[in-house]
């Protein structure tokens, strides 16, 4: 009567994983993102080259390009939270947002719990 193995997996704990995959994917995509820059030293070019070459761009280039993979790091994580928002299931984004009086009055904390 109870589910089987891929129910299991499918109803129950990829839904409870979501959070932790979506984590590592937005890390990741990150770091990709922020070190696509090193692309410069094999050749490769793009925003890496303005950074690199400060004699050809000078200080305003280099920063311009540095805060311009800044601003996309933090964009492609922004979109990925979304996405990771809009994927885990609405019991589990409600987790976690509301302080548990209990674990706050176990803490020893009488003076938090108004």
């Amino acid at each position: 009567m109870g589910m089987h193995a891929k129910q299991v997996l499918w109803r129950v704990e990829l839904p409870l994983a979501m959070p932790l995959i979506f984590a590592g994917i937005r890390t990741a995509t990150v770091y990709v993102v922020a070190t696509a820059t090193l692309a410069t030293f094999a050749g490769g070019g793009g925003l890496g080259d303005i950074i690199v070459n400060e004699a050809t761009y000078g200080s305003a280039g280099v920063i311009a390009g540095a805060l311009t993979i800044t601003v996309l790091a933090f964009a492609v994580d922004g979109l990925l939270a979304l996405i990771q928002r809009v994927v885990t299931p609405t019991p589990l984004r409600k987790l976690g947002r509301e302080p548990r009086v209990d674990a706050v009055v176990e803490a020893g904390w009488p003076d938090v719990v108004a």
